[in-house]
């Protein structure tokens, strides 16, 4: 493993896949961009990305799911190992990350096409789970870490990280 490159993004978390063996996957898009020279934004091809689950993930999976489902989009900063596999039947290419470090950037409430937000969805359940739990309300709590304006600090890294 030490010569798998490591990196970090910044996306939008849209899914988390449980398994019946107790793992989970992330799911994770983003779309980079780039400023051209009559200053517009040129966006490139979006890239998705299936972060591994572990037992020290588990907490900021439930808090993602929790998000997700009362219609919010969640975005995350994720910084872990990377790997690229060539799928042996469809030849798409899969982009994984085993994270060393996960965060909860920020979460708000998507916007419909017309540019408006949309109401949040109420659910009986998480996305992504075979847990049958209620949700306690459509607006989930705010999580108890400092804030995400310096990620790197020592309060907020003794909160949502593992």
């Amino acid at each position: 493993m030490a010569n798998e490159p490591s990196i970090e993004i910044v996306g939008y978390g849209f899914d988390v896949k449980r398994f019946q063996n107790g793992g989970a996957v992330l799911k994770v898009s983003c779309t980079p961009a780039y400023k051209t020279q009559d200053g517009q934004w040129q966006d490139l091809k979006t890239m998705f990305f299936d972060v591994q689950g572990t037992q020290y993930t588990d907490r900021v999976f439930q808090q993602v799911e929790q998000y997700l489902s009362a219609g919010e989009s969640v975005q995350v900063l994720v910084k872990g190992m990377f790997t690229q596999v060539d799928g042996q039947n469809d030849g798409r290419t899969y982009n994984k990350l085993h994270p060393q470090r996960i965060y909860i950037l920020g979460h708000r409430p998507k916007k419909n096409r017309g540019g408006q937000q949309a109401a949040p969805r109420q659910t009986t359940g998480f996305i992504g789970s075979s847990r049958n739990q209620p949700t306690q309300s459509a607006q989930p709590a705010q999580p108890q870490v400092g804030t995400a304006n310096d990620p790197w600090s020592d309060d907020y890294n003794a909160g949502e990280v593992f």
